[in-house]
């Protein structure tokens, strides 16, 4: 089942989506600067027939960022994005759930762009310029 999220559904959102904090920086940094629901900002939410949620949509703007821990219906998204009635769609996301929207038929994504994701893990850096302290 896909449903709109709103305030209520924080607690369940927000640790779910910070599993992968870092594929996911936008979606929670949205949530935390703009809430549920605006003018420009929805989200939606598919959970199981247990009530889990299994994936969420964030429409920012004209964007799209699809997540999903799992298996994601991208048929019931897709509808949900189609229905803005907009002529060419703005998909972003961890590559593994966007490429699969790219089998949706009418759905316009547009031209593919593949970007690279980056994650630092730690704070020490062995270059020594980076250990001086400047005064």
């Amino acid at each position: 089942m896909i449903r709109k999220l709103n305030e209520q559904d924080h607690e369940v959102v927000f640790p779910f989506l910070s599993k992968e904090a870092s594929f996911n920086l936008f979606i929670l940094g949205d949530i935390e600067a703009f809430g549920y629901e605006t003018d420009f900002q929805e989200l939606w939410g598919q959970f199981d027939e247990e009530g889990n949620i299994q994936a969420v949509l964030l429409r920012y703007h004209e964007t799209f960022t699809p997540y999903a821990s799992g298996k994601i219906d991208v048929e019931g998204f897709a509808e949900i994005i189609k229905q803005r009635g907009q002529k060419k769609v703005s998909l972003s996301g961890k590559s593994s759930i966007a490429e699969q929207f790219e089998a949706v038929s009418g759905l316009n994504l547009g031209n593919k762009k593949a970007t690279f994701f980056a994650e630092c893990r730690t704070a020490r850096s062995s270059h020594p310029l980076r250990r001086r302290a400047f005064i």
